[in-house]
């Protein structure tokens, strides 16, 4: 179908932005103990573009995004958290959705 095809070859992802590194590892707490990640972005997250959409950043390409960022994306098998990555923005938890 038409969307598939527009959508094939690009990723999305939910994450989570924080502050600080400690902020980070208690949501990573919160998220391996079986917290909703869409919840905790809506709570906690800095980015107030995704923060209301549970994190999620829609659909992107490969060269999109901080190049750090996407490192840790393209290590995320789909529905994989990340661990604390860091970027010049802050501290995020990354969901790859797809």
């Amino acid at each position: 179908d038409i969307i598939k095809s527009i959508q094939a070859g690009k990723m999305r992802v939910r994450h989570i932005l924080v502050k600080t590194e400690t902020e980070a590892q208690e949501i990573l707490t919160k998220l391996k103990a079986g917290e909703d990640f869409a919840a905790l972005a809506r709570s906690f997250s800095l980015d107030l573009s995704t923060k209301e959409n549970g994190g999620s950043t829609g659909f992107f390409s490969q060269g999109d995004l901080h190049p750090d960022f996407e490192a840790a994306v393209m290590k995320l098998k789909p529905n994989e958290v990340s661990g604390v990555v860091k970027t010049t923005l802050g501290y995020h938890l990354i969901m790859r959705v797809n």
